[in-house]
């Protein structure tokens, strides 16, 4: 379904910084412009989610995502700092689930089919909002999309999503700020935690929003958690000691399972070992923080009582 909304299109506010291209970096757009038009610039390929879907992906030839990863790492990524905006380097997932740990109840929603849904003329509409002129927008939007599209498996989609994204993160963000929530988002999936009344009365200008921005909420996560539920963000259990949640710890115990009988070797399954520990590392130290804010309440002295033994007298 394509996003009917037109973003920040015509929203007033300040004229962001003129943005340039550098010279070499031009050359290679320039290049790949007309290369990206003909076939075998884009590979299709087919991943198997644990759960039996399948996400087809659009990934760059090798020396296409050179040129991709350098646009990302040197233009766009710096543009992408909206504080709700997750997904990127320093702002990962145990850093939004953070924000939602000691609320009670929780809202999710995704959008559904968010990058096949991003079109050129909303990359082109959000790179001209960050500073670039008509011309260099209309560059970098000829080599980041391809077939109507935003590719899935690019290494420069994720930003150019954040900041196709932005108007829902400011809408969202001042929503969320007036009524005492929390709001994140990490790529496609969306969070507002904070009191369950709050969130009820909130849920419908909640998607509202999402619609008069144009996308379409997916009905597998689109759920409101209240205290007495299970509630877990990003793979994160919140509400209570930081933890793997129930899918994570199934995949963390067949990864272990099968490194113990040496199906796996510890390079196969590392960097899901690694998250289990930050996880786990990010409950400690919500721990500690928890038990100094007890030691910081404030506390009636108490006067020390002295008993006087029958020995002792007057």
């Amino acid at each position: 379904m394509a996003p009917r909304g037109r973003g920040e299109s015509g929203r007033a506010g300040r004229t962001p910084p003129r943005r340039a291209i550098s010279p070499s970096l031009r050359v290679a757009l320039l290049e790949w412009r007309a290369r990206v038009r003909k076939p075998g610039a884009w590979q299709q390929r087919k991943l198997v989610k644990p759960n039996g879907k399948t996400r087809h992906l659009l990934v760059p030839v090798p020396a296409l995502k050179k040129v991709l990863r350098e646009l990302n790492r040197d233009l766009l990524a710096p543009l992408d700092r909206h504080p709700a905006s997750f997904c990127r380097r320093g702002r990962g997932v145990l850093l939004a689930v953070r924000g939602h740990q000691a609320h009670p109840a929780l809202l999710h929603r995704d959008i559904a089919d968010f990058f096949p849904s991003v079109r050129p003329w909303q990359v082109n509409d959000a790179l001209k909002r960050c500073g670039f002129d008509v011309h260099d927008a209309a560059l970098i939007t000829a080599v980041v999309t391809t077939d109507q599209q935003l590719p899935q498996g690019s290494p420069a989609s994720v930003t150019v999503g954040n900041l196709v994204l932005r108007s829902l993160d400011i809408r969202l963000s001042a929503l969320a700020k007036q009524s005492g929530l929390t709001y994140t988002r990490y790529v496609d999936d969306i969070v507002v935690s904070g009191g369950e009344g709050r969130l009820v009365t909130d849920e419908p200008l909640i998607d509202q929003i999402i619609e008069d921005c144009g996308w379409r909420c997916g009905s597998e996560k689109g759920k409101l958690y209240p205290p007495s539920h299970y509630r877990e963000v990003l793979g994160v259990s919140v509400g209570g000691a930081a933890k793997p949640g129930h899918k994570s710890r199934q995949k963390i115990e067949d990864a272990e399972r099968k490194l113990h009988d040496g199906t796996l070797t510890l390079a196969d399954c590392a960097s899901l070992l690694h998250w289990r520990d930050s996880v786990t590392a990010l409950g400690e130290e919500l721990d500690k923080e928890s038990a100094s804010s007890l030691t910081k309440e404030p506390v009636s002295p108490i006067s020390p009582v002295v008993e006087s033994s029958p020995a002792a007298g007057p």
